[in-house]
């Protein structure tokens, strides 16, 4: 028994040093992060610096839930790698030094880093929706019942009740979600027009975006339905089903995406649809939202503690000053993936996948040098920038 047991102390020797990391909910630690310091802006170079010692902290709280040994018994492997698939997402943090010397920005941190459950954290959402540059968020979910004569035709109602698009709009907002007021889109979109269709297509949804200023559209359709019980005439079952995504417009990138069904109520006359309605739509709201906000953190997430996807426009570009820009930004600190979209009459359009906000990037491409020309930083907005190459 005793040599039984001694076989397997490996094993569990392992478990028991990984069993700690693992059950952490918050971990304390300490990162450096370094930014070049260009044309004497020091503050700027400091954000950076900032930016990238917060990006190391979630990797190091996070590189703690690994343990990458392998343990053997009787020379055979036993048990291969125990990966965790958490991320983590800082709390809080205080600066600990922080100083320019050489042209390098350095900031130290302390921070506490989460390996919890993001959705469900107000005050971190609060803070990774201020790393995005706090996106502004228009809602537009159009809703139709199939109640009453129209459970009896099967044609759908155009009642617009706003109950799910309320529950939507009042569950990001109680997260920290910055949300556009409809009304900003008077006189240059009739949205009740919109909503009548039942459904709001994507391109309606991308000029929604363009119209309003919002970064992010989450739009869709939400209805309620019936079915029919013979054993009880005149009444039937009513349930709420919906199809709702999140896009980035100015990328055209779907963050998040929703299709539910919210549960059967229970049976009611046709002449109580419409009371019932509301209910089983503001139910359907309910739930898409915490489907959706989980997604959008996750993917929020994962871009503020790796890597971003920026979409750069330049003007005034040819082929060959296309490649040599292409080039000379794979060595700017924090550029990974650069892939060119397209280039056309003197305009490149680039998917740029960095390690930093769009803000820090513009800041570093300003001024890039392309032979005998130079790049200048027109507009950052959201994650697009637009620069154009000149003398």
């Amino acid at each position: 028994m005793l040599v039984k047991t001694l076989k397997y102390l490996p094993l569990l020797a392992l478990f028991a040093l990984a069993q700690p990391a693992f059950a952490a909910a918050n971990q304390t630690v300490t990162a450096e992060g370094q930014a070049m310091v260009k044309n004497g802006d020091e503050p700027a170079a400091r954000d950076r610096a900032l930016e990238d010692a917060q990006r190391k902290a979630v990797e190091q709280a996070v590189g703690t839930m690994i343990s990458a040994e392998t343990v053997m018994e009787n020379y055979q492997i036993i048990s291969d790698r125990i990966l965790s698939k958490s991320t983590g997402y800082i709390r809080n943090f205080t600066i600990v030094t922080s100083s320019a010397k050489n042209g390098i920005f350095r900031v130290v941190i302390k921070a506490v880093v989460s390996t919890g459950a993001l959705s469900s954290d107000v005050d971190a959402i609060s803070a990774l929706l201020k790393r995005k540059g706090m996106p502004r968020v228009f809602v537009a979910v159009a809703e139709g019942i199939l109640g009453s004569t129209a459970f009896t035709t099967g044609q759908s109602g155009s009642a617009h009740l706003s109950a799910a698009e309320g529950a939507l709009i009042k569950a990001l907002h109680s997260r920290g979600f910055l949300i556009i007021d409809p009304e900003i889109l008077s006189g240059k979109l009739e949205l009740s027009q919109v909503y009548r269709k039942g459904d709001v297509p994507d391109g309606i949804a991308r000029k929604i975006g363009s119209l309003s200023g919002a970064e992010v559209v989450i739009y869709g359709k939400a209805m309620v339905q019936g079915a029919s019980l013979p054993m009880f005439k005149g009444q039937q079952v009513a349930f709420g089903n919906s199809s709702i995504r999140a896009v980035n417009v100015q990328t055209g990138e779907i963050i998040a995406m929703s299709n539910l069904r919210w549960p059967a109520k229970g049976a009611v006359p046709f002449t109580q649809i419409q009371n019932v309605a509301a209910k089983v739509l503001d139910g359907v709201g309910k739930s898409a939202a915490d489907d959706l906000i989980k997604q959008i953190v996750k993917k929020w997430q994962k871009d503020t503690s790796g890597a971003t996807r920026i979409v750069l426009t330049v003007t005034g570009v040819k082929f060959r000053s296309a490649k040599r820009l292409k080039a000379a930004m794979a060595n700017l600190r924090g550029v990974g993936a650069i892939n060119r979209r397209s280039l056309k009459r003197g305009k490149v359009i680039f998917d740029v996948s960095v390690k930093a906000n769009p803000e820090n990037f513009a800041n570093s491409l300003d001024g890039l040098k392309i032979g005998r020309k130079k790049i200048e930083v027109t507009g950052v907005d959201g994650e697009t920038v637009t620069a154009t190459l000149a003398k």
